[in-house]
């Protein structure tokens, strides 16, 4: 027969197990709630400011391609969307993200350039209205002491090929034929959602003008840009 002292005793080790696993359950919910705030808040600080990783959009512009709705024009440029695997797709419907830095990549395969409208030499609605130009005939080179990258506010002009430009969102990147370009787009609010034009507003297509052929259809030098 138990003594009351085991008794006791046995109701005393009960007692501090049992309330060893509430605190421990107590515990595993603040922590829980920590956690899970912190998950919670995901992509933002407390400021608001997004950290989610920067959205990567890269284009390739090629110069002698057979224009499929209209053979008889002969090769035209285009723009195409490089996509995940590598593989080229359609420009004519873009997705930017919202709440999202995006970068954007273009290479130019391309030469010569096209009349365009000075206002488009400018850089606009990039961070710091600026790009980042690679001269891709000097950076494959082997002369060291020339300067291959070199960040621009605006380009001449008359180097200008084609340009990539979001009126809407006053968002406009010259193109100069045969180098590579990114532009840091900063985050888009959401209240912006929605579809936008995008053009390119150098005369590179065909026509007396420059402005037909590519220039008027979707997914050549035309757009447009879901911002979602």
């Amino acid at each position: 027969m138990k003594s009351s002292t085991d008794t006791m005793e046995k109701k005393s080790k009960n007692g501090l197990f049992a309330g060893g696993m509430v605190l421990i359950f107590v515990i595993g919910i603040f922590v829980g709630l920590v956690v899970g705030g912190f998950t919670h808040k995901g992509a933002t600080t407390q400021q608001g400011v997004t950290t989610a990783q920067p959205y990567q959009l890269s284009l390739v512009e090629i110069m002698d391609v057979s224009f499929t709705p209209n053979k008889s024009l002969g090769a035209q440029p285009q723009f195409y969307v490089v996509g995940a695997n590598g593989e080229l797709g359609s420009s004519a419907n873009i997705t930017f993200p919202t709440n999202r830095k995006i970068i954007v990549t273009i290479t130019s395969y391309d030469m010569g350039s096209a009349p365009t409208a000075s206002q488009y030499s400018k850089v606009s609605g990039t961070v710091n209205d600026q790009i980042t130009l690679i001269d891709g005939a000097i950076a494959s080179g082997g002369n060291t002491s020339l300067i291959w990258k070199t960040e621009v506010s605006s380009v001449p002009v008359s180097k200008i090929i084609h340009t990539f430009t979001i009126p809407s969102l006053h968002i406009n990147i010259p193109v100069i034929a045969g180098y590579t370009e990114t532009a840091v787009i900063p985050p888009i609010s959401k209240n912006k959602a929605g579809s936008y034009n995008w053009q390119c507003e150098a005369a590179c297509g065909s026509g007396k003008s420059g402005w037909e052929g590519p220039m008027a259809t979707p997914g050549w030098m035309m757009g447009t840009v879901n911002v979602v």
